[in-house]
C-alpha cells in the first residue's frame, strides 16, 4: 500500500511541473508577439530619418550645381570675348557639350532652336533655378519663381496634385452606369413591344365600322408616308434657318472685326516729309505673309490686342501715337531716339512713354518697359512692336512646342498671326 501511495504523489508532481512548464511556454510566447511593435516603430523613425537626410544631401548638392552653372556661364562669357571668330551655332553646341549632365539633357533637345549660346545659358539657369525650388534647395538667384507667400504655399501643399480615385469609386461608379443604361433599355424595349402589340390587337373603328386588316395596313402606310413628308420639310426648315444663322454670324464678325488703335483714326496720313518706305507706313517684305508670333498684354491696366513678339529683328520697342494717346501715356519728346531693326535704322520716333506691362496669366507680376513712340507700325498693321529690349529685360524665351512664351518667369500663351 504504501508504495502505490508513493507512486500516486510521484505522478501528481509531475503533473504539476508539466503545467509550470506550460505556462512559462505560453509567457515566452506572449513576449513573443508583442516585441515586434517596438522594432517597427524603431524602423519607421529610422527610414523617416534616412528621407529627410537624403533630401538635406539633394537639397545641398543642387545647390552647389546651380553655382557651378553660374561659375560656368561666367568663365564662358569671358573665353568667348577672346574667340569671337567663331559662329553662334558652334558656340551654342560648345557652350552645350560641357553643361552638367542634369542640365543638358535638358537643353540639349532644343539646341537647335538657340540663335547664340545665351540662349542656351538661360534656359539652363531656368531649370536650375526650378530644381532649386522643387528640392527646397538654398537660393542666391533673383529669379521671382515661387518667392511669394502664396506661391510657396500652394508648392507645399500639392494643392494641384490630382487626386486618385479609388478603385472600389471607380467599380461603383462604372456599375451604377451599367444598371442605369440596363434600367433604360429595358423600358424602351418593353415599349417598343407593347406598341407592336397594341398595333396588332386594337382595331381601328370609323364612324362605328371596324376596319378590315387591309384598310388598316393601307391607313398605316398613308400615315407613314405623311410622316417621312411632314420629317423632311422641317428639316430643310432646319437646314435653311441654320445656313441663315451661319451667314448672320459671318456678317457680324466682318462687321466686328479686329481694328488696330491707328486704324480706327482713319485714313492713314503720312506727314510731309516723311519717309514713305519707313516700316512705320509700310510693312516690311520680310513680314509679309508669313506667320508671326503676336501676344494680347495689359498696359497701364488696358488691354492691348495683337503685340507682335519681334525680338531681335527690333532692337526696342516701339508703340504707335495713336495706342500712346488711347492709354493716356505721358509722352516724352525729349527721350525719342532711332531704333536699329533688321529692315533698317527706323528715325521717326516722336518720343518715348514709361509702361507697365502685366503678366497675362499672373496679375501680381508687372514691370516696367520704356517704348519709343512712332507716327504709326507697319502703315497702321500693329500698335505695339516687342523687340529685343522687352526680351532681355524680362529674360523672354519662346517654347515653340507649347505656342508659349516664357517672361518674368511665368508663361503666357502666343499665337501666330499674319499680316
Amino acid at each position: 500500500m504504501p508504495s502505490a501511495k508513493k507512486k500516486q504523489e510521484k505522478k501528481q508532481s509531475n503533473d504539476t511541473n508539466k503545467h509550470s512548464n506550460t505556462s512559462n511556454t505560453n509567457k515566452n510566447n506572449t513576449h513573443a508577439t508583442t516585441a515586434p511593435t517596438s522594432t517597427d516603430t524603431t524602423t519607421t523613425a529610422t527610414t523617416t530619418t534616412l528621407s529627410n537626410k537624403l533630401q538635406h544631401e539633394m537639397a545641398q548638392e543642387q545647390s552647389q550645381l546651380y553655382q557651378e552653372l553660374i561659375h560656368y556661364i561666367t568663365q564662358f562669357r569671358n573665353k568667348v570675348k577672346k574667340k569671337s571668330s567663331l559662329s553662334s551655332q558652334e558656340l551654342i553646341i560648345l557652350f552645350v557639350m560641357h553643361l552638367h549632365s542634369r542640365w543638358k539633357r535638358l537643353v540639349e533637345p532644343e539646341e537647335y532652336r538657340f540663335k547664340d549660346w545665351e540662349e542656351a545659358a538661360k534656359v539652363a539657369q531656368y531649370h536650375a533655378i526650378k530644381y532649386s525650388v522643387l528640392l527646397n534647395a538654398e537660393r542666391s538667384d533673383q529669379d521671382p519663381m515661387f518667392t511669394s507667400k502664396e506661391a510657396k504655399k500652394v508648392l507645399s501643399s500639392g494643392y494641384f496634385k490630382p487626386s486618385s480615385l479609388s478603385l472600389t469609386d471607380h467599380r461603383a461608379q462604372q456599375k451604377e452606369s451599367n444598371d442605369s443604361i440596363k434600367i433604360t433599355n429595358n423600358k424602351s424595349k418593353t415599349t417598343t413591344e407593347e406598341n407592336q402589340q397594341n398595333k396588332k390587337e386594337i382595331p381601328v373603328v370609323h364612324n362605328g365600322t371596324k376596319d378590315t386588316p387591309s384598310t388598316v395596313k393601307e391607313q398605316q402606310q398613308a400615315s407613314s408616308s405623311s410622316s417621312a413628308s411632314s420629317s423632311s420639310s422641317d428639316q430643310k426648315e432646319k437646314e435653311q434657318q441654320q445656313q441663315q444663322d451661319t451667314k448672320k454670324k459671318k456678317q457680324e464678325e466682318k462687321e466686328t472685326s479686329f481694328l488696330t488703335h491707328t486704324q480706327q483714326r482713319g485714313k492713314l496720313i503720312i506727314p510731309p516729309g516723311a519717309n514713305k518706305k519707313s516700316v512705320c507706313y509700310k510693312i516690311p517684305s520680310a513680314h509679309k505673309n508669313v506667320n508671326l508670333p503676336f501676344i494680347d498684354l495689359s498696359i497701364n491696366g488696358q488691354r492691348v490686342r495683337r503685340c507682335l513678339l519681334a525680338k531681335k529683328r527690333w532692337g526696342a520697342s516701339a508703340m504707335s501715337v495713336a495706342l500712346q494717346e488711347d492709354l493716356k501715356l505721358k509722352l516724352n519728346r525729349d527721350d525719342a531716339c532711332d531704333i536699329a531693326t533688321e529692315f533698317g535704322q527706323v528715325s521717326d520716333a516722336i518720343g518715348s512713354v514709361l509702361c507697365l506691362i502685366q503678366h497675362p496669366t499672373s496679375a501680381s507680376m508687372e514691370s516696367e518697359l520704356t517704348v519709343q513712340v512712332m507716327p504709326a507700325l507697319y502703315g497702321g498693321q500693329v500698335d505695339l512692336i516687342l523687340g529685343a529690349d522687352f526680351f532681355f529685360f524680362f529674360g523672354a524665351f519662346f517654347k515653340v512646342k507649347q505656342s508659349m512664351i516664357h517672361f518674368m518667369g511665368y508663361d503666357a500663351p502666343f499665337y501666330a498671326d499674319t499680316f
